[in-house]
């Protein structure tokens, strides 16, 4: 049998490690990379998300939608539902802020981790809509498409107008067939409410389209007690239903998920 020995001292070279102790060339790199990385972080914190929030001036409602653009850098960021936006910038960059219906702004960023602005309602923004009805002149008057058949206001026994207006439908010469129709106030106000607030009519004043308009009529047509209540002001009653149209979410802007 043959045996065979192995000293320690022999094996050991070749399976021992050697550390060398760190020279002074290390040293300069590890400095150099230290500063590099410093340098970049200082940097990168200049560049952060700059946050801040949009509200309206005096009321202070959080603004959704605006557009806010570094003009700098050309980067823009959009508010969510509580008026919150993030971008980057640095101090000195030009920050522009743009929403409809609300004044333009523009801030210079100074060393601020936050920011709070404030912009303008528009005044008169919507094109004033004027709701009217045909002239029509008092007593009887004469529809041609009624083949003569006159149409008159209706009046109590004093003479003094009570509501609506009387239809008579004549049949040719034969006065004894004579039918009566009433229209009723609320028939005219409903009338004039559709001619008032349709897609054509308010693709005019509100920057919506398609369904998103379609939605909008459904979930905001005034009621015929709010149209006709003493003071109302169609202009205004739109900017205002718009405004809550927009501070829902999206997938909240649909007749049937709105609630009351």
């Amino acid at each position: 049998m043959l045996i065979v020995v192995i000293s320690c001292q022999q094996f050991v070279p070749f399976v021992s490690l050697q550390f060398n102790k760190p020279t002074g060339t290390m040293y300069r790199y590890l400095f150099i990379i230290t500063i590099l990385l410093w340098v970049t972080c200082y940097k990168a914190n200049g560049q952060a998300n700059l946050q801040g929030r949009v509200y309206e001036l005096q009321t202070r409602i959080h603004l959704q939608s605006i557009r806010v653009t570094n003009l700098n850098t050309k980067q823009f960021a959009i508010t969510d539902t509580a008026g919150i936006f993030f971008i980057y910038a640095k101090p000195g960059d030009l920050l522009a802020f743009r929403g409809y219906s609300y004044k333009p702004d523009t801030i210079s960023i100074v060393n601020k981790n936050h920011l709070e602005i404030f912009l303008e309602p528009v005044s008169n923004l919507l094109n004033e809509v004027k709701v009217t009805t045909p002239d029509v002149k008092t007593g009887t008057m004469k529809d041609p498409s009624l083949t003569g058949a006159p149409l008159v206001y209706q009046r109590d026994a004093n003479g003094n107008y009570k509501g609506g207006v009387a239809l008579r439908f004549g049949y040719g010469k034969d006065k004894k067939a004579i039918h009566n129709k009433q229209l009723s106030d609320e028939e005219a106000a409903d009338y004039e409410i559709d001619n008032a607030f349709n897609e054509k009519a308010l693709s005019k004043t509100i920057p919506l389209k398609g369904q998103e308009l379609k939605d909008f009529i459904l979930m905001y047509r005034p009621q015929i007690k709010v149209f006709k209540a003493p003071g109302f002001n169609l202009t205004i009653y739109i900017n205002d239903c718009y405004k809550k149209y927009m501070a829902l979410p999206v997938d909240k802007r649909k007749p049937d998920q709105l609630k009351l």
